[in-house]
């Protein structure tokens, strides 16, 4: 028969030019979104390079960003910590471990999970012991090996997406595929301190091909490089910090030097163990290469060094460089790298150090963000370079309303602003030496400070409505050793001490207060679970209102807009309370549901006008290791009337510190410590809108459908995405830069022009008008 052949290379390229056309393809046919780096990058541990070199992974946050543009893609959302992560050898997929055991798959193009990859046993809500610490791939891409901390090692089908191969033993450090997919190599350590155990199995049988343990005093770090022969491991039979060296897994010996630190002495770090483990150099490698990246801890020029090879290939100091970088990641190419620096993350070339491509965060995250009414104050983080303890720096703004007021102030000594006031336009401040700062929100008028006798630290305050009366909790002494809690009624008139709220005993302290909206009642919460009504003009005890239940405290205090429900939560008890007023009873509980967090409690609550939903903002007061995952940055929604809780809603980074509701209680609004203030569809929880400042008088507001308004220069942070290819907005500013129907958006849209717009708006043209 006669048939069409084609040259063996020509075969090869014809191939290469239908998967490139098939990529092509694909990127052309991706959903386009339109989306604003609202997430500071500069707070990543790690920076995951693509084999292609298109897209930078920033686990610590679950964002990916085009490595080329320095814009960010969009966001992986998964409430559990991620916890090891890689690319496929094709760039599509990135592989996720997390804290619960969970291995998610996610479309690199889309941000969709194709796949889970669920653990045998699943945790229990508190029990990290199946969280994934390694993962690996061979390199056509076939198979997926995971390791636990539990000991459990998986092989997976990629393409089937089932395990062929499980084995257990002791607590995984690092599972390595060989580069042809027919070996398993695992390293796992019994007791902590102990040399580790390398085990070689047939990774399609699971059969054990040899095992050992390393030597004494040889010991493998976590995130360390393990390869097909050879591992990197600190050794410490000559120096107690410890040397980096090649351990050749056939020899069973080290085979290496790769870097001896300058001095054996273990540096001073309070809180750390002698381990050499807490000092080890830190390693970065590439599956596609055979050479590894070390960043040594002695701050050490970086060392390049071949593993094939089993040599040094070099040492690398940038010029001018003063110090060594805060390395982060590698390029799969051995050709970049992904640095911390200046508040951004900066992609460099390895060789020279010059600066490829910087990605940076819209705005820092928020010191403190708190709401009155409709409005909301938002004190930012200093950046680096920024004088944050001289300067006190925040925004102020209506939930309604798109254009911040700024106001920057300079008292020194590191204020926290607690509370506001809009109509007199005031705010109180404190900080850790016991001062007390009433602070006009007119950055012409000078700030004044309210002396209070033998107060050391202020740990919350806050301002009546009117702006006369403060309450001022904190600690309160002579000297370090006399210092007890306690909390004071001040006239911010004259400063004079007005009313006291002694502790009668141990479990009496006042720990937070708050005013009535008219400003006539306030209400202050103890740490055994009571709260007391006061008359703020005649400062005489009201009532006593009973704990709401056996061994809970009172955190976060907040009155309903018509004063007549008291609501409150306690840092130790899942649930949030509300007492009537009237009765002097509480008249429900609410049950915060189950989590993966084991210290998250309310930081903020907020009750709507009609009475008819009740809403907290989470965070968490530490993270444990036994924690699978974060709820701070959560917000939980319930029919205040039934108890029955309709909507969780989740996007924000930080611990939402400030809730409110729009005018018009169509939208639930919620201030992050991340520094962002989201608006929530009040009826069906739909994320609407994010805005943002940048803490130099620009700000930011990206609606759910990618119309946005901004100040001058905004429109560079945003970014409109189509797959993994992200440009600027500046050229479509036209078709998304819509200020007026934003605020309309914001307003309640009554007419409906806001919709009718998002209707309308054509994202896919909008993506070809921003291509460059």
């Amino acid at each position: 028969m006669r048939g069409w052949s084609v040259a063996p290379w020509r075969a090869v390229a014809l191939c290469g030019l239908i998967v490139l056309a098939a990529a092509a393809r694909a990127e052309t046919e991706a959903p386009v979104s339109v989306t604003a780096a609202f997430i500071d990058p500069a707070y990543s541990e790690q920076a995951l390079f693509s084999p292609d070199g298109k897209v930078l992974a920033l686990p610590n946050s679950g964002m990916l960003w085009e490595a080329t543009s320095g814009l960010p893609l969009r966001r992986l959302d998964y409430p559990a910590f991620f916890t090891a992560a890689m690319f496929t050898p094709d760039s599509a997929t990135l592989v996720s471990g997390h804290k619960d055991g969970v291995i998610k798959l996610w479309d690199v193009a889309s941000g969709a999970v194709v796949a889970t990859l669920p653990p045998k046993n699943p945790p229990d809500s508190e029990d990290d012991s199946k969280r994934i610490t390694t993962l690996s791939i061979d390199r056509k891409g076939e198979l997926l090996a995971s390791g636990d901390h539990a000991g459990g090692v998986t092989v997976w089908m990629l393409s089937t997406r089932r395990p062929i191969v499980s084995v257990e033993g002791q607590p995984v450090l690092a599972a390595r595929l060989s580069a042809d997919g027919s070996r398993l190599i695992v390293v796992s350590r019994e007791t902590p301190g102990e040399p580790e155990t390398v085990t070689d199995y047939d990774a399609r049988t699971g059969a054990e091909r040899a095992s050992f343990r390393l030597p004494a005093k040889h010991l493998f770090p976590e995130h360390s490089y393990l390869g097909d022969d050879v591992a990197v491991v600190v050794a410490a039979t000559e120096c107690a910090r410890g040397e980096t060296v090649l351990f050749g897994l056939r020899e069973r010996a080290a085979v290496a030097s790769i870097h001896r630190p300058a001095t054996c002495e273990l540096p001073e770090r309070p809180g750390y163990s002698d381990s050499p483990l807490n000092f080890a150099d830190k390693i970065f490698a590439s599956p596609q290469s055979s050479r590894i990246l070390v960043a040594p801890q002695d701050g050490s020029d970086l060392v390049l060094f071949d593993t094939a090879a089993r040599k040094l290939e070099r040492t690398i100091r940038w010029p001018g460089q003063t110090a060594q970088p805060q390395v982060i990641g590698l390029s799969q190419d051995v050709q970049a790298v992904a640095t911390v620096q200046s508040g951004a993350v900066r992609i460099r070339a390895l060789e020279s150090g010059a600066a490829i491509k910087d990605l940076r965060g819209f705005g820092p995250a928020a010191r403190n963000v708190i709401a009155h009414g409709p409005h909301i104050l938002v004190q930012r983080r200093a950046r680096e370079g920024d004088d944050g303890d001289a300067t006190l720096d925040f925004d102020l703004r209506t939930a309604d309303a798109l254009t911040p007021v700024s106001v920057r102030l300079s008292p020194g000594g590191a204020f926290m602003v607690h509370d506001f006031a809009p109509a007199p336009r005031l705010a109180l401040a404190g900080n850790n030496k016991g001062e007390v700062l009433l602070l006009p929100l007119d950055a012409r008028a000078e700030p004044r400070k309210l002396a209070v006798n033998r107060l050391r630290e202020v740990w919350d305050a806050k301002l009546a409505p009117d702006g006369r009366l403060a309450l001022v909790v904190g600690e309160f002494g002579e000297s370090e050793d006399s210092a007890k809690p306690g909390a004071v009624a001040i006239d911010t008139a004259d400063g004079r001490i007005r009313q006291t709220f002694p502790s009668r005993d141990d479990n009496d302290d006042v720990v937070t207060s708050a005013f009535t909206p008219d400003g006539a009642r306030f209400a202050v919460g103890r740490h055994n679970g009571k709260a007391e009504l006061w008359d703020a003009k005649t400062l005489k005890r009201l009532a006593l209102l009973p704990a709401a239940k056996e061994d809970v405290d009172v955190r976060t205090l907040a009155f309903s807009p018509d004063g007549r429900f008291l609501a409150g939560a306690g840092a130790f008890d899942d649930a949030v309370f509300v007492w009537n007023v009237a009765s002097r009873k509480v008249t429900r509980v609410f049950d915060l549901g189950t989590t993966l967090a084991s210290y998250r409690y309310a930081t903020a609550l907020a009750m709507s006008r009609d009475g008819k939903t009740l809403v907290a903002g989470l965070g968490q007061r530490h993270t444990s290791s036994g924690d699978l995952g974060s709820e701070r940055g959560t917000v939980v929604v319930w029919d205040a009337v039934t108890g029955k809780r309709r909507l969780t809603l989740r996007g924000q980074r930080g611990a939402i510190a400030a809730l409110t509701f729009s005018a018009d209680e169509r939208f639930i609004v919620a201030g992050s410590l991340d520094g962002t203030i989201r608006y929530w569809d009040r009826g069906s929880g739909r994320p609407m809108a994010t805005a943002m400042s940048d803490g130099s008088g620009g700000w930011l507001v990206l609606t759910e459908s990618g119309l946005y308004a901004g100040s001058d220069g905004s429109d560079a942070a945003v970014a409109v995405v189509r797959g993994t290819r992200a440009v600027a907005a500046t050229p479509a500013r036209g078709e998304l830069l819509k200020p007026q129907l934003v605020e309309d958006l914001l307003k309640g849209d009554a007419a409906g022009r806001y919709r009718d717009a998002a209707r309308r708006l054509d994202l896919p043209a909008v993506a070809k008008s921003a291509a460059p």
